[in-house]
This record gives structure tokens, sequence and C-alpha cells, in this order.
């Protein structure tokens, strides 16, 4: 700036950021030379907040799934709705986001736990939770059932309840 250089934005979700953050050469050098013109601090919870939205809208769909007996498609969107809320609490630490789904909850543990802010079982169960969308989505003999669906759907509103004690949402 002081030659004359012009200015570039770079704008970016706060997700994209964070995905970004841990490996990419661009992000490195915005961050070692660039200049931060404006930076909403309530973004992350904000967006987390979306995230919760977004996480009750797949619940809702899961539910519709298990009730039309389709048991392999409730565990996907279930899934889907669990990872969403625990993305929602990665990101209202400023935590940068996994690039895995086991990864995830691996970052989560080590955030959640070692505060006590969630128990071991709550973890445990993520695991079972990403084991069974696994064989739902891509294991041909394997017939889920009525209570795989619960348990992913349980495992949901435990995660929610830890939610509303975080976000108050």
């Amino acid at each position: 700036m002081e030659c004359g250089e012009p200015i570039e934005y770079v704008v970016m979700s706060v997700e994209e950021y964070r995905l970004k953050e841990a490996d990419s050469p661009f992000i490195s050098e915005v961050e070692r030379w660039g200049v931060i013109l404006y930076e909403d601090s309530g973004v992350e919870r904000s967006r987390a907040l979306k995230l919760v939205d977004l996480a009750m809208e797949y619940y809702d769909f899961s539910i519709r799934a298990r009730d039309s007996l389709m048991y392999r498609a409730a565990i996907n969107l279930g899934r889907n709705a669990v990872e969403l809320l625990v993305k929602a609490l990665i990101m209202v630490r400023g935590e940068p986001l996994p690039r895995t789904h086991g990864g995830y909850i691996k970052r989560f543990s080590e955030i959640y736990l070692s505060s006590n802010l969630v128990n071991r079982e709550v973890v445990v169960r993520l695991y079972r939770v990403l084991e069974l969308w696994n064989k739902a989505g891509y294991d041909p003999d394997y017939n889920p059932t009525v209570d795989d669906v619960e348990y992913v759907l349980t495992t949901f509103n435990k995660l929610r309840e830890v939610v509303r004690r975080i976000l108050g949402k």
C-alpha cells in the first residue's frame, strides 16, 4: 500500500476460510502480508446458528424418511444433521474445520471433552453414527433397522442439548 499497490479484496465464507487456512499457501500469504480492513467477530456465531437451523431441517427429513420406512435415507439424513451440529460447535470456537467426517468427531472431542462440556458417551455415539452412515451408504448387505435410525436420532438429540447449552439455541 505504501508503494501505491492496489487493494485486492478477498471475500469468502468463514467455513471456506477455516477449511483452507490449514494448508493453503494463499491464505498463509494473506495472513502474513495482508491487512484486515474489516472483520465481524459475530460472524462465526451467526454462521453456527444457521448451521443449527439447517441441521433441524435434516433432522425433520430424517424423521419423515423413517416414518416412510426408508431407513437408509433416514440414517443418511440424520447423520448429516448430526455433523452439522458438530460443525457449528467447532466453528463457534473459531477452530479450523477438519477435512474428513472422522476429523470432525476428533476435533469436536478435543475441544469439548477436554473442557468437560460433553461426556465420552456423546463422542462414542458420534463414531457409531458415522459407522451406521457408512454401512447405510456403501454396504449392500447391510439391512438398516428402525433401531439404527433411532440411535442416530437420539444422538442428534443428545448433541442438540449441548448446542442449547453452548449457543443458547
